[in-house]
């Protein structure tokens, strides 16, 4: 234990410092760029924690962000489909998984130094807390691109009645969807920002047929898609893009109702596990309780 302890504090020790040198050495290429460019800071106050913290983490992962481009270009489009557009996004997201690694990785380890022992089992304790960390943001975002992904769905059918009734009183599709987008900001948040950033674009001078590439490509809903598909076509071949979406909503809210059929008739097999594990031997032993304890005096007799 004595000899083990010189080493652990070493090791914290010069993790800490990486991170430190990290941050000031970010932070000094800042301060050069802004004498450069005569900037001075935001009304010359000075940042707070939560701005020093969030540079740290950009740091780290500007330093840890893999150098491929396609895996790069692959988390940037993991990113966007959770909502995270921002150009520093995926090196704040590589900042916050080498944050956490390596702080649950000295928490380990001091925990280790002060409270127990060294051994074998508990470093590989500290290397699976390093390795929770790292991936637990994955994880996350797994899960909020879902989430996403449900809002969007749930989300569509009503978007796209009101898109049909804007089309139907003489807008243009463009200015429909700015219309739909500033009705449902409150009601359809998700769908209400995708919308306004198309308009944008389309105003900006970007094609309609790019617009709705990029409206695609940003989201990873498979209804957003079809609704997509629906309206290209329609387009290219001269019908009516009121029409064709009124189908299609029609056709989305059939899926929704088929698919709450489904999860309504999975309740009885998912009950039937804690039926027989929890009700049916409580009501055995209510039942069959009284029986048993009478034999048992019975023949006890």
């Amino acid at each position: 234990m004595q000899t083990t302890l010189p080493i652990i504090t070493f090791i914290v020790v010069s993790a800490l410092g990486i991170c430190v040198s990290l941050f000031y050495e970010a932070k000094r290429k800042r301060r050069w760029i802004a004498e450069r460019l005569h900037v001075s800071g935001r009304n010359g106050r000075k940042p707070d924690s939560a701005t020093l913290f969030r540079r740290l983490l950009l740091a780290l992962g500007s330093r840890t962000a893999p150098s491929n481009e396609r895996e790069l270009s692959q988390i940037r489009k993991e990113l966007s489909y959770a909502g995270y557009r921002h150009a520093s996004a995926p090196h704040f997201y590589f900042g916050v998984r080498t944050f956490l690694s390596l702080s649950l990785a000295i928490l380990s380890i001091l925990s280790l130094a002060f409270f127990g022992s060294i051994d074998l089992c508990n470093l590989l304790l500290t290397v699976f807390s390093a390795a929770i960390g790292y991936y637990l943001p994955q994880i996350i975002l797994k899960s909020k691109i879902k989430a996403r992904n449900k809002k969007i769905f749930r989300e569509l059918p009503d978007t796209l009645d009101l898109l049909v009734i804007c089309t139907e009183a003489g807008l243009g599709f463009e200015m429909a969807l700015f219309r739909v987008s500033k009705e449902l900001k409150d009601v359809a948040p998700v769908l209400s920002r995708e919308f306004a950033q198309y308009f944008f674009e389309t105003r900006g001078g970007v094609a309609r047929n790019e617009a709705l590439a990029n409206l695609k490509n940003r989201n990873d809903s498979a209804g957003l898609e079809s609704v997509i598909d629906v309206v290209i076509q329609s387009m290219r071949f001269g019908t009516d893009v009121a029409e064709a979406l009124r189908v299609h909503s029609e056709a989305m809210r059939t899926e929704r109702q088929q698919i709450a059929e489904e999860k309504g008739a999975k309740i009885a097999v998912k009950l039937t596990l804690p039926l027989v594990l929890l009700v049916l031997p409580a009501l055995l032993i209510i039942i069959l309780g009284p029986a048993v304890l009478k034999i048992v005096a019975h023949f006890s007799g």
